[in-house]
């Protein structure tokens, strides 16, 4: 292997060039902090960019409504260090820094801080085509690009995306919007209003695409939110929130193996209750009280075999397969914030998590597993002085089947002045094994025995990270440039990953030849460690009157004597975009690049295919105005225009078509139109 530099020296010069650049007269702190937004993500208290323990994106209402994109997925690949890919119409890769191997779930995925993290549809993360929310209900999107299991616990094990919706007390009206192009039609429908004391918002939504030709991968949709605020006082108030999606998407492949991936639809059905209690004494103490339970159900069923290819010894052979499940998980969380002293704040709290997936399939010897998780979380932000932040936080978290462990983080922040933020830090956070990871034992029943497709791994451990990071936030004294820039190194130790089993030893040639063509694997706790170190940035800057440009990049060195786990993180990422108002117009344009990358779906023991670097180019444009007093948008998006590329391989079609890319997106372009009542 040839020694690779790593950048360690570039966010320091950039940084420093930045300072000098955006450098300007001088203004007071109070002028300085006006434009920054305030996040809560990062150490769960309400604090400026500048004074957080990590670093943080925001992704705004109008940056979000300009891009014109359909779903939460795509905004994401603006962020820096987001490795994102489409394999199907239907099916996202997101993953922060890669490590995607053989499934992304590497972060926390949040909804008004209830965890949309499911076990029900596979190993373990979000389901982000079927995810319970409208894009037009999106206030803010803030993503923690970094370990933030010392707020969050494990699955907040390289970031945290936090999506909030808007408060039902701070719109009023209703609306209906469509979308329709290529091969696609959604229709959504939202009413929101206050009386007294009570404050609500629906919303409904169908979405139908029909994805990519020449596989099976379209989709139809329904899905219908519930977001209320009833106020009981002066000081405390009750927000409660529930949904209910369904939908149907095109799955499998043709001629695999033994049919085992099979053309088919599958189908979902999931439905979700989240109640707050939130009591805000004064603005520097607020106590919340909050119950959440989601139920997913996933039916996905097909027959294993080939009635056109008799099988020598056993002629036709039909195996009935499925991988449906049914998930239940319920939380109960209690935060409080206070100032306890002098210049501190603090947020201290707990939650309890059960998690509970039954599949007579996929968990043949049990039919059903659970999990218990237990944690309770600190955040101590301490204003040495004027010119020093210091943040510190740990977890302490009990997950059922593991022994206790603490996670820390402690950051330092540099005020050097009102522009100009320096910062540095350390996290660790834990990964534990879903239930799926750790128990899956899969079994297709053929002839008088079995042919083991999964083989459950108890004692499978939780993998680690341990991150330094040192990080740069300026902004110019003319609030019309902002630089933010992350160097890290971030150390996985066990990094969970899927391997292949040797097949249990018959004397039957038939049985034989089938385990070896079909595999078996389980998954296993990587023995070498993987070493990422890099750097990312992002710069926003309005060159002209309201007109922005937003240049995000990422450069990252894996390392780790396991190739594989090498080729699952993008060696760089980037994302230009420009957003320019024009009186009742507005447009914006992105061009993203993405390095090469091993990213795949399915496993088959012994393949790899590596994804070529591509450059994708999206767009939109959109007119608004009122007319008879109602506010009406039109606007044409695109994604994908400069054509066909591909960004996840579809292992099992690509083994079988060969060299040539299988499962290519390509171009879309829908035109839009939204009326306010």
């Amino acid at each position: 292997m040839k020694p690779r530099r790593p950048p360690y020296l570039v966010p320091f010069a950039l940084a420093g060039l930045c300072a000098q650049a955006i450098a300007g007269p001088e203004v007071s702190e109070e002028d300085f902090l006006k434009p920054l937004p305030i996040v809560l993500t990062a150490s769960r208290l309400p604090q400026p960019l500048r004074e957080t323990p990590g670093s943080v994106t925001v992704l705004d209402e109008e940056l979000i409504l300009a891009t014109g994109y359909r779903n939460v997925a795509r905004l994401l690949r603006l962020v820096p260090g987001m490795q994102i890919g489409q394999s199907r119409g239907h099916d996202q890769w997101v993953t922060y820094h890669g490590l995607g191997i053989d499934y992304p779930n590497q972060i926390q995925v949040l909804i008004d801080g209830r965890s949309v993290i499911s076990s029900g549809g596979g190993v373990g993360g979000a389901d982000w085509s079927g995810m319970p929310i409208a894009v037009e209900d999106i206030e803010r999107i803030e993503v923690v690009r970094g370990p933030n299991s010392a707020a969050y616990g494990s699955n907040a094990f390289l970031g945290v995306v936090n999506i909030r919706t808007r408060h039902p007390r701070a719109e009023t009206g209703s609306s209906v919007g469509f979308n329709a192009g290529d091969g696609l039609f959604d229709t959504t429908a939202r009413v929101a209003g206050s009386t007294g004391p009570l404050g609500l918002r629906v919303t409904a939504q169908h979405q139908q695409d029909e994805g990519t030709a020449g596989i099976s991968d379209d989709v139809d949709l329904n899905r219908a939110n519930l977001n209320g605020s009833l106020r009981l006082g002066d000081y405390d108030e009750i927000n409660f929130r529930a949904g209910v999606s369904e939908g149907r998407r095109g799955l499998g492949n043709p001629d695999t193996p033994f049919n085992t991936d099979g053309l088919r639809n599958g189908r979902h059905e999931s439905n979700f209750v989240d109640v707050e209690w939130r009591l805000v004494r004064s603005t520097e103490e607020e106590i919340t009280l909050s119950y959440s339970r989601t139920s997913d159900q996933y039916r996905d069923e097909w027959l294993g075999g080939d009635p056109r290819r008799p099988l020598p010894g056993a002629g036709i052979v039909i195996v009935p397969v499925n991988n449906n499940a049914d998930f239940v998980g319920e939380a109960v969380r209690f935060q409080h914030t206070s100032a306890p002293f002098g210049d501190t704040r603090a947020a201290w709290g707990a939650e309890w998590r059960s998690d509970r997936v039954e599949g007579s399939f996929l968990f043949h010897d049990s039919g059903e597993h659970r999990q218990s998780d237990r944690r309770l979380y600190g955040s101590l932000e301490w204003h040495v002085s004027p010119e020093w932040v210091v943040n510190t936080g740990a977890t302490v978290e009990r997950v059922e089947g593991y022994r206790s462990r603490v996670v820390p983080r402690l950051a330092v922040n540099w005020l050097a002045a009102p522009e100009h933020t320096w910062r540095a830090g350390f996290s660790r956070a834990y990964r534990y094994p879903s239930l799926f990871e750790r128990n899956a034992d899969v079994k297709l029943p053929f002839l008088d025995t079995f042919l083991r497709r999964h083989v459950p791994n108890p004692g499978l451990k939780p993998q680690r990270v341990d991150a330094f990071e040192v990080g740069y936030l300026g902004q110019s004294s003319d609030h019309k440039g902002m630089l933010d820039v992350r160097v890290f190194r971030e150390r996985v130790t066990d990094l969970i990953r899927r391997e292949t089993v040797t097949p249990e030893p018959t004397s039957n040639p038939v049985i034989r030849q089938l385990r070896e063509l079909l595999g078996s694997s389980r998954w296993e706790n990587q023995s070498d460690a993987v070493t990422l170190t890099g750097v990312e940035y992002q710069l926003r800057y309005e060159p002209v009157r309201n007109g922005q440009l937003i240049f995000s990049h990422t450069l990252i060195d894996a390392r780790s004597k396991e190739a594989r786990a090498e080729r699952s993180v993008a060696p760089y990422i980037a994302s230009l975009s420009w957003l320019q108002q024009i009186g009742d117009w507005q447009g914006m344009l992105t061009v993203l690049r993405m390095g090469p990358v091993d990213f795949g779906t399915s496993f088959i023991p012994g393949y790899r295919r590596k994804v070529d670097a591509y450059t994708a180019v999206d767009a939109s444009i959109a007119w608004e105005r009122r007319i008879g007093g109602n506010p009406v948008r039109v606007s044409l998006s695109g994604i994908n225009l400069f054509g066909e590329h591909q960004e996840v391989a579809n292992r099992p079609l690509q083994q079988r078509i060969g060299d040539r890319p299988a499962n290519e997106v390509g171009r879309q372009v829908h035109l839009g139109l939204r009326i306010g009542f």
